[in-house]
């Protein structure tokens, strides 16, 4: 789509697509499967785009928090230092001035805390995102029938290139994000994954692949950590 959307830009006439166009098109997505497919793709985009701005704001929240660290460390030490040169004795005086200084310490240590929360709140951040808009788009395309086969069996995916780009869709992606062109096969029913959807398990080294078993490994049934996400 980012190389894309400059070329539909500069088309002047858009128009609605004949029937016969729509006829040749797959079967529309419904909504339920098209936030499926999307959402996990959308998160990621919306979370490298914020990536900058949250980095940004991560240093000036370790700038403030030193400060005010420094602030009040230096409060608590000078108590600390006035409290350890009291006067040791036991009478009231002396009973009622170090009550005085700890009772000084608990009181910096209570403010450190509250200025604490009170910089995880100024810089907590959440995102919503919203469906505002879909557009469907009908482009030409040259189509590719590719014939996948494996011990267990055989199976034909679709590449689609646009003329208008010079370039193919990203290959079908059935476990992760999908989005660099390289696929793994699975043996079993033969599910194109990213790499990482057929990565050995964290705990016990068994490769699986995340599209048959996307809930955990089969094997020590270790959570897999990663979505079986088709997007074509």
């Amino acid at each position: 789509m980012a190389r894309l959307r400059p070329a539909l830009a500069q088309m002047p006439d858009w128009h609605a697509p004949v029937p016969t166009t729509r006829r040749a098109t797959a079967p529309a997505w419904s909504a339920v499967t098209l936030e499926a497919r999307v959402r996990p793709l959308l998160d990621q985009q919306v979370r490298e785009s914020l990536e900058p701005f949250v980095r940004a704001m991560r240093r000036r929240l370790e700038r403030d928090r030193k400060r005010v660290h420094a602030y009040h460390d230096d409060l608590r030490s000078s108590s600390l230092k006035r409290l350890t040169a009291l006067d040791p004795g036991e009478g009231d005086r002396a009973e009622a001035d170090r009550r005085r200084e700890k009772l000084r310490i608990e009181a910096i240590e209570r403010e450190y805390r509250a200025k604490l929360d009170d910089l995880r709140h100024n810089y907590a951040l959440r995102v919503t995102v919203e469906w505002v808009q879909a557009l469907d788009l009908y482009v030409p395309v040259q189509r590719f029938d590719v014939l996948i086969r494996r011990r267990k069996g055989e199976r034909l995916v679709r590449l689609d290139w646009h003329s208008l780009v010079k370039t193919s869709e990203p290959p079908l992606c059935e476990a992760g994000l999908g989005r660099d062109r390289i696929r793994l096969v699975c043996d079993d029913k033969l599910h194109l994954t990213e790499p990482a959807g057929q990565a050995p398990c964290s705990s016990c080294g068994k490769r699986f692949c995340r599209a048959c078993f996307p809930a955990a490994c089969p094997r020590c049934g270790r959570a897999s950590g990663a979505r079986a996400t088709a997007v074509d």
